[in-house]
């Protein structure tokens, strides 16, 4: 039904049906209609048999890709084969030179200088000019055990972020300071200020940044 749908939705394949009702109709034509149906049916056989084929093909070229292998980092450190299709949000891959990549991923290390790798997009936009991209950057300081205070001017539309007790100097100084503007001098104004206490834990962030999807492009 889907397919039929789709058949005579088209302007030419919805004219020649019109065409081969009407010609049932003795008052309208003096032919039988049979020529004008079988013919349309003919046509709507092979544009059905054509669809079914290219499903097929369309299926077991999904199937091959989706059983392609990758590599997996496990927790423990070990690495295993597993198929693209089990690839989860947050896996850590390895991929080698010239393999295709499994799914939209963001890149922790490279084997060249400075974490430098070169992609090749063909699959995607057709170009076959490799593109540059590099390993992102880890924190300065643990992640994993990290308290500050973020403090939200409201008068002034400034905030800063820096340890538990530290002075807004401390938090310049170290380049983590956001301000949306001065803040204000007036000894009798009143500023409402929320001082929040914010400890972050990132024990899983090498595990969260690998994103997986469905696309595959080419890695050299």
């Amino acid at each position: 039904p889907v397919f039929l749908f789709e058949v005579f939705s088209r302007v030419a394949y919805l004219y020649f049906l019109l065409q081969a009702a009407l010609s049932w109709w003795k008052l309208v034509s003096p032919f039988s209609g049979i020529g004008s149906t079988v013919a349309l049916v003919f046509v709507v056989a092979v544009s059905a048999v054509k669809a079914a084929v290219e499903d097929v093909r369309r299926h077991l070229e999904d199937r091959a890709t989706n059983r392609a292998r990758t590599r997996k980092l496990q927790p423990d450190g070990t690495i295993i084969d597993v198929r693209w299709q089990d690839v989860r949000v947050g896996d850590v891959l390895e991929v080698r030179d010239g393999e295709l990549l499994p799914a939209d991923i963001l890149l922790l290390r490279a084997g060249l200088a400075e974490g430098i790798a070169f992609v090749r997009t063909t699959n995607l936009d057709g170009e076959t000019n490799l593109k540059v991209r590099r390993a992102v950057r880890l924190p300065d300081w643990d992640m994993e055990d990290t308290a500050g205070e973020v403090n939200l001017n409201r008068s002034s539309s400034s905030s800063s972020i820096g340890p538990c007790g530290s002075s807004n100097r401390g938090v310049e100084d170290r380049g983590i300071r956001r301000n949306g503007g001065q803040q204000g001098s007036s000894g009798n104004s009143k500023s409402s200020t929320t001082t929040a206490t914010a400890t972050a834990a990132a024990s899983e962030l090498s595990a969260s940044s690998a994103a997986a999807a469905t696309r595959s492009r080419h890695l050299q």
